[in-house]
């Protein structure tokens, strides 16, 4: 990578952990969502400080192509991310259908002690 890239890597990972570090301050963003977050932003930490690191990852995995490498690794990261919040979704979703289910009881509870 180029000094001007290792600049823009550096400008953008360092603001993007600050940032994920108040959301978790001022209580916007859950901790166990942070670490994913935190833990790219130290990755692309690392690649600014250890140049050579995408490179010996590439030669370690049999990879041509060293940036390959990186988007091969951020594809897989979001799909991990995407079916970790389908879980998450899927659980609420299972969540809010029995609390309406047991609100529309308590409701038809309710209207029975009223005409009682």
């Amino acid at each position: 990578m180029t000094t001007a890239a290792h600049v823009f890597v550096a400008l953008v990972a360092l603001p993007c952990i600050a940032f994920i570090i108040l959301l978790v301050r001022k209580r916007v963003l859950r901790v166990k969502y942070a670490v994913v977050w935190v833990l790219i932003g130290i990755v692309l930490t690392l690649l600014v400080i250890w140049p050579g690191l995408v490179d010996m990852l590439a030669r370690v995995f049999g990879v041509a192509y060293a940036p390959s490498l990186l988007f091969t690794g951020a594809i897989v990261v979001l799909l991990a991310v995407v079916v970790h919040h389908s879980l998450e979704i899927s659980r609420l979703e299972a969540s809010v259908r029995l609390l309406a289910q047991r609100s529309a009881l308590d409701s038809i509870e309710h209207q029975k002690d009223e005409h009682a």
